[in-house]
């Protein structure tokens, strides 16, 4: 069998976290090459495609999509799969997952990216502080932290791109619980903290995490999450707060999530769930 890795352009040879894939899965007479999404290539020399860290997906969007329809009429399976990548794309679903009893983060969707709406929200609810981000993103891309004393008129939102409003959540100081789910079964969980005076936890912003333990209760709330899918993903990542023992959904990772396999244990764990389903 041979595997095609999908990534992007800024990483040709595939993230550091994922180099490992190469030399594990020869082990396993599987053949696993790097791929870029965007580059010119005949896709159809693969058996199967692992999306990886094709992180620039939500800046190229709409040729994502593109490249994505293309998988699909050659007919070669990828995991996750084509559906489940389309459907977690817009981050709107958290509305459809809260209709479904999850608990999330409040989150407003706005009906336009005017200023004007967003400082009627915030007064209609009451957030002194909020969080204001696109629907199609990733790694904190165009997410702005504002009060009720911003100068909204100074903000710069992306005309073409549609928004979600969320209170400041001042919790995330604390640190934001990622929980990752393998063939639908709990693997590991990490704890991720922005820096001091920022609410971004990536470590592109100066974030940092640490493999932690979790409360069963914590897991079985976030396992629903993955459960409420149109079909089980080989990987999810689940990202929340933990608020007084409930677990506040923030977002569900279908795509291209940092797994953080830190250790031998959860790299052979990810090689042998990956081998499952190709």
């Amino acid at each position: 069998m041979k595997i095609g890795i999908v990534t992007c352009e800024a990483h040709p040879n595939l993230s550091e976290s994922d180099q490992f894939l190469l030399k594990d899965l020869t082990q396993y007479n599987v053949k696993a090459k790097p791929m870029v999404w965007s580059s010119e290539a005949d896709w159809t020399e693969f058996d199967a495609l692992l999306i990886r860290s094709v992180w620039d997906y939500h800046k190229r969007y709409y040729e994502f999509v593109s490249w994505l329809h293309h998988i699909k009429q050659a007919g070669i399976p990828t995991q996750n799969s084509i559906e489940l990548m389309m459907k977690n794309s817009d981050k709107t679903y958290l509305k459809s997952l809260e209709q479904s009893g999850i608990s999330i983060v409040p989150t407003e969707i706005l009906s336009t990216n005017t200023t004007e709406e967003i400082g009627k929200k915030m007064d209609r609810y009451g957030w002194n502080k909020a969080v204001l981000k696109p629907t199609i993103s990733a790694t904190a891309y165009h997410t702005h932290l504002i009060s009720s004393t911003s100068d909204l008129d100074n903000l710069i939102m992306r005309y073409d791109l549609n928004y979600l409003l969320q209170p400041y959540m001042p919790e995330i100081e604390k640190g934001e619980h990622s929980l990752v789910f393998l063939n639908g079964e709990f693997s590991h969980a990490v704890l991720k903290k922005p820096k001091p005076n920022d609410f971004r936890v990536q470590s592109d912003f100066g974030g940092s995490y640490q493999l932690v333990e979790v409360d069963p209760e914590i897991v079985k709330q976030a396992k629903k999450v993955v459960s409420l899918q149109p079909e089980l993903p080989l990987y999810a990542r689940v990202d929340g707060l933990v608020l007084n023992d409930q677990f506040l959904l923030m977002e569900i990772e279908l795509i291209e999530p940092e797994l953080f396999l830190l250790n031998l244990q959860l790299k052979d764990l990810f090689i042998h769930e990956t081998l499952k389903v190709f």
